[in-house]
């Protein structure tokens, strides 16, 4: 194929996608970011708790993550620092005495903090607690006792994200933070009720006070968020580093920051959450959270889909019953299709990392340019059903055209499979609209109908384009 006309036919490509990026691209509230890392977790600790000048500090394993959780008890109840130990080593001491600290709590029994590191901290002149119990249930009770919580969220001892992700909302409302074996029932500590569960039925199958959950631990840690007000910092770590998660707790109490674990594709419910903020701060090294994943959520070019939702936008309280039982379906269905929207990106992501390259085929090429050209204007959702149905149609002749590697072949084979998922949700959702719009005097659900319709129709067709960009590479 002539050079010359492939560049000009992906220069085209490009110019005529940009006609359908169709969301604003918002500025961002907050005014700064900066990473916050160490060579090790326990410099990254000790970088995060100088945010933190309060004289009382807490010492948490960290190599062990368990008994570490219930430090979030004490250093929200008192404003305290949390500082790692690999619970041997004397250096601690010199950080203590740096920062003047008077009281010092130890979590955890001595496999997590030694003994002997105790009473070298004693033999300085620190006044010592340590807070344990024969497992980490039993540490975490303590922890709840000594700070005095009469509610608490409840969150399983495996599982640290659930746990850290809810520190900021836990402060907000004086709770405490009580870990629960999910695979057995568990009893309060005397006088304490369950405010919040954090985590499904799976994680925790028991029922106390609000359940806060999503599909996955990440989505888990969005809603808790939303729930937080006004927060100042969003504070971003590795959904696979408890040291730096913990670590970052720091910045609940210093910079009324929330806790925002992540994985190497951020939800885009995670950008936008940085919208909402005045500082975005990376806890940890490259290694923990990329430099490509902080541009990912900082990038003022990304734009983020936007979740359907229409309760702040349309009063729904005379709608009946049945009325409110349909918009919640509507926007249920609405958000399932968005996340399955993220997830499909990411596959794109992943297949752009391969560097596909259609073979020399200018009547491909040409097909791609066309479909762009022609594809339906968003607002209509049966026009989404359409677009998916085109789309899948030129996907087989693109995927003729593509390299026969076995890991673009696999992507290519989940691309397909979540096209198709998508294509059956939005007949889903569209049996939902039909049954609204058959019904008279539904003004308000109608209005709610084509909002929630108009963008995730328009989503689609954004989509679309990123999905043929990434099939070419750009």
């Amino acid at each position: 194929m002539n050079k010359k006309f492939l560049s000009l036919t992906m220069a085209g490509i490009i110019s005529v996608s940009t006609v359908f990026q169709a969301l604003p691209i918002n500025s961002f509230a907050y005014n700064s970011y900066e990473r916050i890392a160490g060579k090790n977790r326990y410099l990254t600790s000790e970088y995060v708790s100088r945010r933190n000048n309060s004289e009382i500090v807490v010492l948490a394993s960290g190599e062990k993550f368990p008994d570490a959780l219930s430090a979030v008890n004490i250093s929200n109840k008192y404003d305290a620092a949390t500082i790692l130990t690999d619970g041997r080593s004397y250096d601690i001491i010199n950080i203590l005495k740096s920062r003047n600290a008077k009281k010092v709590f130890l979590m955890g029994g001595v496999s997590s903090i030694s003994a002997d590191l105790e009473n070298k901290i004693k033999n300085e002149g620190f006044d010592v607690e340590r807070i344990s119990g024969i497992n980490r249930y039993e540490t975490s009770e303590k922890a709840v006792k000594k700070a005095g919580y009469s509610e608490v969220g409840v969150a399983s001892g495996s599982n640290y994200t659930d746990a850290l992700s809810a520190s900021a909302l836990l402060k907000q409302e004086n709770c405490g933070l009580l870990l629960v074996d999910g695979d057995k029932g568990y009893k309060t500590p005397e006088g304490v009720a369950v405010k919040y569960t954090f985590g499904g039925s799976r994680t925790i199958p028991q029922n106390g006070g609000e359940r806060i959950y999503g599909v996955s631990r990440f989505e888990t840690a969005i809603k808790i968020s939303n729930k937080v007000k006004n927060p100042r910092t969003m504070a971003v770590v590795s959904g696979d580093n408890f040291a730096d998660a913990l670590s970052a707790t720091n910045l609940v109490v210093s910079d009324d920051a929330i806790i925002m674990p992540v994985q190497k594709y951020p939800y885009y419910d995670v950008i936008r959450k940085a919208r909402e903020v005045n500082q975005v701060i990376f806890v940890g090294g490259v290694n923990s959270v990329s430099d490509e994943t902080a541009s990912r959520i900082i990038e003022k070019g990304v734009t983020p889909t936007t979740k359907p939702s229409a309760g702040e936008d349309f009063n729904t309280s005379d709608l009946t019953e049945e009325q409110k039982q349909l918009l919640k379906d509507m926007e249920e269905l609405g958000n399932k299709i968005e996340d399955d929207i993220e997830e499909i990106q990411r596959i794109v992501d992943k297949i752009k990392e391969l560097k596909p390259q259609i073979s020399n085929s200018m009547e491909t090429i040409k097909k791609i340019i066309d479909f762009i050209k022609n594809l339906n204007k968003p607002g209509n959702i049966n026009n989404a059903v359409t677009s998916i149905e085109k789309l899948e149609k030129l996907l087989e002749t693109i995927s003729k055209e593509m390299p026969s590697s076995e890991q673009l072949k696999t992507q290519l084979t989940q691309l397909k499979a979540s096209i198709e998922k998508i294509k059956s949700e939005i007949k889903q959702y569209q049996k939902i609209l039909n049954t609204i719009l058959g019904k008279p005097g539904d003004k308000v659900l109608n209005l709610i109908a084509d909002k929630i319709s108009a963008e995730i129709s328009k989503n689609i067709n954004n989509l679309i384009i990123n999905i043929l960009k990434g099939l070419i590479g750009k």
